[in-house]
């Protein structure tokens, strides 16, 4: 009788102590599952701080466009300089991610993989322009288009400076190609130095993303045959055709 009661009760200890086990072990795993944000916010704390990346984090696609971009396609910035997380929060289908210094939330997008979730796809927002460049730039353009209307009987090439000259032979060499004229009769009627708010150069789309960057460039304007034409440039290589003035 003692025996049977006495394997009766190991047989109850050992059934309950199973019952514990499976019950902390599911609890476990539920404190391991991370939300979306605890995930952004985990992703974005290693990359700032160590500039590292947890590739169990991220997808796989997401893994080779990172290694094939630059720092501005996680921060939106060209630069860590004075970068650090704000707060970290739910958007509906996406993760806000608000950093210091940036006027505009990063929005992160995750998707279930093997029943885990992981960053999918990083999107810059575009944000507002800052006031002081927004107005320099239609003071300009409004001096712009003033001082072309005395520029009529102007035959002349204006005097470009040494940093410039690059720049200006390439938007004359391609308005050159884009009329079919010789380049000898395309005239430079003004060369604004201006800082464009992002590298768009001044000619921002809707719903398509830039680096949020001062960018340092040139607004050039040509005339042919009483026509002005005008470029829009970095100070580097980059020479945007920009309209028929």
């Amino acid at each position: 009788m003692t025996k049977g009661f006495t394997l009766k009760s190991f047989i109850l200890i050992v059934g309950i102590l199973l019952v514990l086990a499976l019950l902390i072990l599911t609890f476990s795993n539920k404190e391991k599952d991370l939300s979306d944000v605890d995930i952004v916010e985990d992703f974005y704390n290693q990359y700032i701080n160590n500039q590292f990346v947890d590739t169990n984090l991220i997808t796989e696609d997401l893994k080779v466009q990172l290694d094939n971009s630059d720092i501005s396609a996680v921060l939106c910035s060209s630069s860590f300089d004075d970068i650090a997380i704000e707060k970290v929060e739910t958007n509906n289908d996406f993760v806000e991610v608000y950093l210091k210094n940036l006027e505009n939330p990063i929005n992160v997008y995750t998707i279930k993989q093997d029943g885990e979730s992981k960053i999918n796809n990083i999107v810059c927002t575009i944000p507002l322009k800052d006031e002081y460049i927004e107005e320099q730039e239609e003071e300009q353009q409004e001096q712009q288009e003033e001082e072309q209307q005395e520029q009529q009987e102007i035959t002349n090439e204006i005097i470009i400076p040494e940093a410039a000259k690059s720049l200006v032979n390439l938007a004359k060499n391609d308005l050159a190609q884009r009329l079919s004229v010789d380049i000898n009769n395309i005239i430079t009627v003004r060369l604004d130095d201006v800082n464009f708010s992002d590298t768009s150069l001044g000619l921002s789309k809707p719903g398509e993303m830039y680096a949020q960057v001062i960018t340092p460039g040139y607004i050039i304007v040509l005339e042919v045959n009483n026509k002005y034409y005008r470029y829009h440039t970095d100070k580097s290589s980059v020479v945007v055709f920009v309209t028929e003035d």
